[in-house]
């Protein structure tokens, strides 16, 4: 969720992910899910009321995590795909091939100063910045931040591939 809410200090500390993981999903995208589950549910002004929570696994390294939130007078949510590839190359051809008409290049820089939660999110998982970053954004129907119409985001770090569905409407 590009430019999304910055998370709080309770999510700082690294996450620990081991090299395996006992259920066979990768352990990247296992953090992803903790992190998502932890950041969904810490509740507060941002996230208000969770309506819905799923989580979907397709083989060990496709996940998609769907939420959806009531806060104040909004109810929103998002919808997470989360892909792990073999190699970044594997990763950056699937990008490459991927079409992305309508979507701007946001940021290609690894400068962590500037990014929003979900770059610090990998670093923070990985236990350290990508190698490899891209960030792609697209208001659909709309350039105009603050839009009702969806937000669709597309990040690569290194090896994985993050797309982001948000959306929101008055309640």
């Amino acid at each position: 969720m590009g430019n999304g809410p910055i998370l709080g200090t309770s999510l700082g500390a690294p996450i620990a992910t081991s090299t395996s993981s006992s259920s066979g999903h990768n352990p990247v995208l296992e953090g992803i899910v903790e992190y998502l589950n932890k950041d969904v549910h810490s509740g507060g002004p941002t996230w208000g009321e969770v309506l819905a929570w799923n989580v979907t696994w397709s083989g060990n390294d496709n996940v998609t995590v769907a939420y959806a939130n009531r806060a104040e007078n909004q109810t929103g949510g998002e919808t997470h795909i989360v892909l792990a590839f073999p190699t970044t190359q594997d990763a950056t051809n699937y990008l490459n091939a991927y079409d992305k008409t309508g979507y701007k290049l946001t940021q290609t820089t690894s400068d962590w100063t500037k990014l929003y939660t979900n770059g610090d999110m990998y670093s923070r998982i990985a236990g350290h910045p990508p190698q490899t970053y891209e960030w792609w954004s697209s208001w659909a129907g709309s350039s105009q931040a603050g839009s009702s119409s969806p937000l669709f985001d597309i990040n690569q770090w290194d090896n994985i591939l993050y797309f982001t569905t948000t959306w929101s409407e008055a309640s």
